[in-house]
Order: structure tokens, then C-alpha cells, then sequence
């Protein structure tokens, strides 16, 4: 039996962002917290350009919906991995209280990490060097780094 979900445009906010980054980078990615807008949309983007994908969910339910884009190169689990090196680390996962701590786990070994649902809420200000938030659209989301310069991708 197909599960009937109510979907929202707001849930694929972080698109615009996620597509520039993939367009501007072409390392592994990092997915913590699947979706039905970013989890497709990385896999086969990642599958069109031969990079490496992880993909990360802690809810059996989203686990279960995203084992169905396991291939070589993308890779499902459910732990956050302890080592590698990413181009691009994309941070939606449940929950929200949870974030801070993965941010700060991942923040030196990501060019750009990558939070949706982001308002201002939470300061990252203490980890990362540059910091640009897109608020064309809402729910926001916040762009972080260590070692790349974010003026670029002003909003």
C-alpha cells in the first residue's frame, strides 16, 4: 500500500542553494536527514557528475523511503560517519536540537555545509569562518564554511 503524504513547496527550499553548490563543486556529498526533495534530487545528480553520496536518516520510516536510492556510489545509513572529506554536507534531519552538534562534527571537513530550515535561530557563529543565509525563499536556509570566502553567494 502506497502511503499518501501531504506534500509542500515549502520542503524544497533548500533546492535552489543545493543546485548552485552541485553546479560550483565535485566532491563527495553528505545528506544528514533524507527527503523526498533532496534525496533524489543528490542522488541523481551525484549519479550524473560520478560522485560519492551518503545519506544519513535516524527515522526507520525515512530510512526505509531512502534504501530505495542505494547504488555504489550512494551510499544509506544511519549514523553520521566519523570520517571523510566533503565538497558539500547538506543538514535537514529531526531533531532540529540535534543540528548544532552535527554541524560542529562535520564544519572542518566540508567546503560548504548546508543547513535548511535555517532562521537565525541558532548561531553557528563560533564554529565557521564565513557564513551566507538565502532568504529568497522560506522556510531559509544558511550556508556555512571554514574555507571558502561565501560573499559569492550572497543572496
Amino acid at each position: 500500500m502506497i502511503k499518501t503524504i501531504e506534500l509542500s513547496k515549502e520542503w524544497g527550499t533548500h533546492l535552489p542553494v543545493l543546485m548552485k553548490l552541485m553546479s560550483m563543486t565535485s566532491g563527495n556529498v553528505l545528506e544528514v536527514g533524507t527527503g523526498i526533495y533532496s534525496t533524489p534530487f543528490l542522488h541523481w545528480a551525484c549519479f550524473m557528475q560520478g560522485r560519492k553520496l551518503v545519506s544519513v536518516e535516524n527515522s526507520e520510516e525515512h530510512f526505509d523511503y531512502a534504501k530505495q536510492y542505494e547504488e555504489t556510489f550512494h551510499i544509506i545509513q544511519k549514523e553520521v560517519p566519523e570520517a571523510g572529506e566533503w565538497d558539500i554536507v547538506f543538514i535537514d534531519s529531526f531533531p532540529h536540537e540535534n543540528r548544532k552538534e552535527i554541524v560542529r562534527k562535520l564544519a572542518n571537513k566540508a567546503k560548504y555545509v548546508v543547513v535548511h530550515d535555517f532562521d537565525g535561530r541558532e548561531s553557528y557563529a563560533d564554529i565557521f569562518k564565513y557564513f551566507s543565509h538565502y532568504t529568497e525563499v522560506m522556510p531559509e536556509t544558511g550556508i556555512f564554511s571554514n574555507v571558502i570566502n561565501l560573499e559569492h553567494l550572497k543572496a
